[in-house]
Parts: structure tokens; C-alpha cells; sequence
């Protein structure tokens, strides 16, 4: 019994799993962007620090991309990364760092692929999709981290 906790315990506290940084794409097809979805996702991929804009993108955050799932959207990643960050569910707030979190886009046309970090299979567009790159800061709790 105690190999067994020794064992989850170890699991639980890899270093392979935390990353201080874990990255995520979320893909939707460009049809499907209107003009407020546009001024939306310009607010969540705005790389500011200030307070209020790590504000606007957090709430874009918890809001958009839902929406963005209602319209066939889809977050493609390693399983670990969606659970620590939460993607696909209820977002991990306590461990995700909203102030030095970034989000970029590109556009991906039909028969173009994207990898996404991790994975084995890219992204292939049958149509043309908007990309949304994530890169979710995360904190773990420690505070003497650094960056390299």
C-alpha cells in the first residue's frame, strides 16, 4: 500500500507535468467568425499585461470559447494539457497564471495542416479554419520559479 501512494504521489508531482507553460489549439471555421467574434477575439489575443487587459482576456476566456464550441470549435491537445489548464471543462484558474498567459491566431486554408505541440496527428482543414494558439502560464505554487 505504501509502494502504491509512493507510486500516485510520484505521479502526480512529475516534473514532465509541470510544465511552466502548456500550449493548446483551438481550431473553428472561419465561416463561422462573425464582426463580434472578431472584436472579441481581438481583445483575447491583445498582448498587454496591464491589469485591465489581463482582466478583458480572463473573461474572454471563460466566455468566448464556449461559444466558440457551440459553432463546432474544438481544442486540440495532449489529455494532460486540457486537464491541468481545464479546456475541456471547467477552467483551472488556480493554476493558470491570466497575466502571462498569451493567445495568437492564424488563419489555416483548406488542405493546409497545423501541428499542435505534442501530438502525433496535425490539424488538417477541410475548410478554412481560424487557429487560436494558446500558451496557458501556469502556476504550481512555487515562487521562486524563473524563466530560462
Amino acid at each position: 500500500a505504501l509502494y502504491a501512494q509512493l507510486d500516485e504521489a510520484s505521479a502526480r508531482v512529475s516534473s514532465s507535468n509541470l510544465c511552466i507553460q502548456h500550449k493548446l489549439v483551438f481550431s473553428v471555421a472561419q465561416s463561422a467568425i462573425n464582426s463580434t467574434l472578431r472584436q472579441e477575439l481581438d481583445v483575447l489575443i491583445a498582448d498587454e499585461d496591464t491589469e485591465s487587459a489581463t482582466a478583458a482576456r480572463t473573461e474572454k476566456l471563460l466566455n468566448l470559447f464556449p461559444r466558440l464550441k457551440s459553432l463546432g470549435g474544438k481544442w486540440h491537445g495532449l489529455p494532460v494539457v486540457l486537464d491541468h489548464t481545464g479546456a475541456d471543462g471547467t477552467w483551472r484558474l488556480d493554476l493558470i497564471n491570466e497575466q502571462r498567459t498569451r493567445f495568437t491566431q492564424k488563419l489555416l486554408a483548406a488542405g493546409e495542416e497545423a501541428f499542435v505541440e505534442g501530438l502525433d496527428d496535425p490539424v488538417v482543414a477541410t475548410k478554412p479554419l481560424v487557429l487560436i494558439e494558446a500558451a496557458f502560464a501556469m502556476d504550481w505554487g512555487y515562487a521562486m520559479s524563473k524563466d530560462l
